[in-house]
C-alpha cells in the first residue's frame, strides 16, 4: 500500500498544537485525511465531538489502536474518499486537515467535499507544508464563497517543530453554498 502512511508527520503536530487553542464547545468536528488520528486523539482527549476520516484502509485500524494506546474511547471514523459523496458524515463546523494539498489534481475534489460537509457556520483548518498548491485551493475555496487567511510557519510558535508551510484558515458564516446567491 501507500509507504508514506502510518507516521507522524509535522503538519500532523502542528495542526495538534493549533487544536489545544481552538474553542471546541458546541463543535461537530471533522480531520480529514486523518492517517494516524493525531489531531483527532488530542481533540478526543480535549472533549471535543470529533469524526476522523480517511482514504486509506488502514486508517481506521491505526486510529483505534492509538485511541486505546491514549485510553480513549474510540472515535467515530468515516471513509473519506473526495471522489464520492459520503452520506453518513453529515455537516460539520470544523473541519482540519494537514498535508492533505498533496497532489494538484485533488484540489477542487477536496475543496468540493469539504464545501460539501460544511455547515452553515463553518471554520476550516488546512496545515500546509507549502509544496505550491495553497494558493490554488485558497482560489478554489473562495470561489465557492469562504473567507481565506493564512499564517506563515516561521512566525508561528511551533513549540520545536520547524518547518515551513502554512496554515490555512476558511470560514463561511452564513448560509452561502455553492449555487447560492451570496447576497
Amino acid at each position: 500500500m501507500w509507504s508514506l502512511f502510518g507516521q507522524i508527520w509535522p503538519m500532523s503536530k502542528i495542526l495538534a498544537r493549533i487544536m489545544l487553542q481552538e474553542p471546541l464547545e458546541g463543535k461537530r468536528i471533522l480531520e480529514i485525511g486523518c492517517g494516524i488520528g493525531l489531531p483527532s486523539i488530542v481533540l478526543k482527549q480535549l472533549g471535543g465531538d470529533i469524526t476522523a476520516s480517511d482514504y486509506h484502509p488502514l486508517a481506521e485500524s491505526f486510529l483505534l489502536e492509538n485511541t486505546i494506546l491514549n485510553s480513549l474511547a474510540p472515535i467515530d471514523f468515516q471513509a473519506g474518499d473526495w471522489n464520492t459523496d459520503n452520506q453518513n458524515l453529515g455537516e460539520f463546523d470544523l473541519i482540519i486537515g494537514s498535508d492533505i494539498l498533496y497532489e494538484p489534481q485533488h484540489i477542487e475534489l477536496i475543496s468540493s467535499f469539504i464545501n460539501h460537509h460544511s455547515s452553515s457556520h463553518v471554520d476550516i483548518i488546512i496545515v500546509d507544508p507549502g509544496r505550491g498548491s495553497h494558493r490554488k485551493f485558497a482560489r478554489e475555496m473562495e470561489s465557492l464563497g469562504y473567507i481565506h487567511s493564512w499564517t506563515d510557519l516561521r512566525d508561528y510558535p511551533n513549540g520545536g517543530i520547524k518547518s515551513k508551510g502554512f496554515i490555512l484558515r476558511f470560514s463561511r458564516h452564513g448560509e452561502y453554498k455553492e449555487g447560492m446567491n451570496s447576497d
